[in-house]
């Protein structure tokens, strides 16, 4: 067992943790919005809108557009790479 390293035991077991614990809680969240939703018949920003003065609520809109895209920006060089590896399509 030379190849069995303790301390990539550890970053596994860390790592699966954190994605665990991540997705219980994007879970809850979601179920907590669906609610809202049922509920108040408002999406989470109509709430925060309603809820939030205008400078807390102008901050929230600008992480929310920035968080948007960057994830559209990783999907977009996601799929020019894999363009790129099946195809040989240029980047």
């Amino acid at each position: 067992m030379g190849h069995f390293d303790r301390g990539w035991v550890e970053i596994w077991v860390f790592a699966a943790g954190v994605a665990l614990v991540s997705n219980i809680m994007a879970i809850i969240l979601q179920s907590l919005c669906a609610r809202l939703a049922v509920a108040s018949g408002h999406d989470l920003a109509q709430a925060c809108r309603d809820a939030f003065p205008k400078f807390i609520v102008y901050p929230l809109w600008a992480m929310a557009e920035v968080a948007i895209v960057a994830t559209d920006i990783a999907e977009v060089i996601g799929t020019a790479i894999g363009l790129n590896l099946l195809f040989g399509i240029p980047l």
